[in-house]
This record gives C-alpha cells, sequence and structure tokens, in this order.
C-alpha cells in the first residue's frame, strides 16, 4: 500500500519531536542538573530503558559517563542488591502518567564503585501516548544533602499551598515539571498557548515561587513528600 507524502511528513515531524524530547529535556532543569554543585542527575530513557540523555552531573554525583552508557540500557549497572530487583523487572509501560515513582536502587559506578541512589520516575507524553521516561536520581549518603539552589541555599517549601490550585492549573504544573511545551498542552487542552502560560503564571503565583527551575524544585518536593505521607499511612494500617 502506497503511503502519501502528507503521511510521511506527519510521521517525521513526529519523530523528531519525540526524539527531541528524549534528547533534550526539560531544558530550564537541565540546567539546574548541569549546574556546577549539582547533586542530583537529570536522565531520560526509551520505554525499552535505552538511555537517550544524562545530565553532565552524573559523573560528579557518581562517576557514570553519558558516553559509556548512550543509547544502551542502564539494566547492567545495578549490583546484586535485593533493593534492585522490583526496578528490573518493573515494565516502565505501566508507570501511571502524570504520577511520580519513588525507589531506591544500587548501582555499580563506571570505576566500578557501589553508589546507592534515590530515583524518582515519571512517563514522557507525547499526544498523550507514553514515548519515554524521564527521571531524577540522588545519591543518597548518611546523612543525605537537600536539594540545593545555584547559590547553595536550602529550599524549604509550603505544600498546602498545592491545594489553593484549580484542576487546570494542577495539570498545566504537571505537564510543565515533564518537560512538554506549552503548544502540545494547549492542543491537548484545546486552549491557545496565552492560556496555558496564564495557568502556569498563576499556579506559580499560588504557589509562591518565581521561575520555572523554581516550579520544578517545588513540584518533585512536594510529590517525594507525598509518596512518603502515602508510605506512612498505608505501614500504620
Amino acid at each position: 500500500m502506497a503511503v502519501s507524502s502528507d503521511s510521511f511528513h506527519v510521521s517525521s515531524a513526529r519523530s523528531i519531536e519525540i526524539e527531541r524530547m528524549l534528547t533534550r529535556p526539560a531544558p530550564d532543569f537541565a540546567a539546574i542538573a548541569n549546574a556546577e554543585n549539582s547533586d542530583v542527575i537529570l536522565y531520560t530513557t526509551t520505554l525499552n530503558r535505552e538511555l537517550t540523555y544524562m545530565s553532565k552531573s552524573s559523573w560528579n554525583v557518581c562517576r557514570l559517563n553519558f558516553e559509556n552508557w548512550r543509547k544502551r540500557s542502564f539494566v547492567p549497572m545495578f549490583t546484586d542488591d535485593p533493593s534492585n530487583e522490583f526496578y528490573k523487572n518493573f515494565d516502565d509501560r505501566t508507570l501511571v502518567p502524570n504520577q511520580i515513582q519513588l525507589l531506591e536502587c544500587e548501582i555499580f559506578t563506571d570505576e566500578g564503585n557501589r553508589v546507592r541512589l534515590e530515583v524518582r520516575r515519571t512517563l514522557i507524553l507525547f499526544e498523550e501516548e507514553p514515548v519515554g521516561v524521564i527521571g531524577i536520581s540522588r545519591r543518597i549518603r548518611k546523612d543525605p544533602p537537600q536539594l540545593l539552589d545555584t547559590r547553595g541555599v536550602h529550599w524549604r517549601f509550603d505544600f498546602s499551598l498545592v491545594d489553593q490550585l484549580t484542576a487546570s492549573e494542577r495539570y498545566v504544573v504537571e505537564s510543565v515539571v515533564q518537560g512538554e511545551l506549552n503548544k502540545n498542552i494547549a492542543k491537548r487542552c484545546n486552549v491557545t498557548e496565552r492560556t496555558i502560560e496564564s495557568r502556569r503564571a498563576r499556579a506559580m503565583a499560588k504557589l509562591g515561587v518565581k521561575s520555572l527551575p523554581d516550579l520544578v524544585r517545588y513540584w518533585i518536593e512536594y510529590s517525594s513528600h507525598r509518596e512518603r505521607d502515602r508510605f506512612t499511612s498505608g505501614s500504620s494500617n
């Protein structure tokens, strides 16, 4: 069956956009992860766990060089630690859209040392279809460091402010944190880009953050806080 030139163009444009999302994720947060004193690693993978991006901070945080792992599965990094079994056997395609998975794992560095990581992961969506995974890893020490801004200042957020967001504002925040473009969010919500920008601005004002990197920091910490509360309440029952 012949394929029309229009269909080929749409398919090519779609592939280019997906590749962009998997190789150049969330530029503002990528800049934070690549900061000289960053203690977090930003990475993306395909649904087959092939690494498509890893921030330069990966070498300082846990001695991993992205060039050694580009387009390779990260599973061989795992040590024989029992805590890795869930992560190794988990099918990324079963991740729930717009939810953040929190877990721990132990890996080998490129130098052969063992390092323990805390990982937060969520799906990368394109036109509501999962196309990959974006994750943030932090090395776990005896006294885990707090997330720092580029000036070395500790961040403390008031998570009760999330209750002030409308459903549409919250949806925009969750989409932005995943690295989605305003135009894609607008298309999915059937509104203009200006409307999405307005909702994001209102959400940031309600949460008391002044920049996109601050918004990303807030939402990552909020999601982690919510998961800890969920785990604690589940354990007490």
